[in-house]
């Protein structure tokens, strides 16, 4: 497997690491953030991801404004919102929805279909 960069944004400080280690160790590279701001400067800095994990509720700039941003820079990219909170809406684009709490294997599993 190729080496996919992955932009995690997430401001809970336990899972954050918990995402930072299982994907680490599974073999991803990870760029970790825990706002909305830090999550688009570094998407601004390097549009190389194969996957954005995203967390809708955040401080700042709210997940929906980041996925909106993320569209207009890269209409292609593959994001995974992951979230505790009940969805009525759908997304547009490259959009998945894994509802919390999940599993690694679920997750790890979502990555592995859009990341190829």
């Amino acid at each position: 497997m190729s080496k996919h960069k992955i932009l995690v944004v997430e401001d809970d400080a336990n899972l954050l690491e918990m995402y930072k280690t299982l994907l680490t160790q599974t073999g991803y590279d990870v760029v970790p953030t825990n706002t909305g701001e830090a999550a688009l400067d570094a998407y601004r800095e390097n549009h190389d991801f194969s996957v954005v994990i995203l967390d809708l509720i955040l401080p700042g700039i709210h997940g929906e404004e980041v996925l909106e941003e993320i569209q207009k820079s890269n209409p292609s990219q593959h994001v995974i919102i992951c979230t505790g909170s009940r969805l009525s809406k759908t997304f547009s684009g490259n959009v998945k929805i894994l509802q919390k709490p999940f599993i690694a294997p679920m997750l790890l599993n979502m990555i592995e279909e859009v990341a190829e």
